[in-house]
C-alpha cells in the first residue's frame, strides 16, 4: 500500500453495476433485482411477493399504538407500584 502525504490520491476504478452484478429475477414490483455476479436466478413465489408487498406498505411506526400509549401515560396508568413491578419483570425477562 502506498500512502500519498499530499492528501491527493489516484482515482480507483470501481466496477460498474453491469460488471459487478447481474439480474437475478424480478422483485415484487416487477423490477429486476441485481445480485452479485455468479448468483443463480431467484424467482419469488406469488405468496412471497404478496407478503413482501404487505411489508412494504406497513408503516414503520403505528401512530395509533403510540397515541394510545401516550394517552395512558398522560392519564397516570403507569404511575402505580404494579406498573413499576410489571416493567421490572419484563426487563429482567428479556435478559
Amino acid at each position: 500500500m502506498q500512502v500519498n502525504p499530499s492528501g491527493t490520491y489516484p482515482q480507483v476504478a470501481r466496477p460498474t453495476s453491469e460488471t459487478a452484478t447481474r439480474a437475478v429475477g424480478p422483485a415484487a414490483g416487477g423490477e429486476e433485482v441485481a445480485g452479485p455476479a455468479g448468483v443463480s436466478s431467484f424467482q419469488p413465489t406469488a405468496d412471497l411477493t404478496k407478503l413482501l408487498a404487505a411489508v412494504r406498505e406497513t408503516p414503520d411506526v403505528r401512530a395509533d399504538a403510540v397515541a394510545s400509549a401516550a394517552a395512558r401515560l398522560a392519564a397516570g396508568a403507569y404511575d402505580t407500584p404494579e406498573a413499576a413491578g410489571d416493567a421490572a419483570r419484563a426487563l429482567l425477562a428479556d435478559e
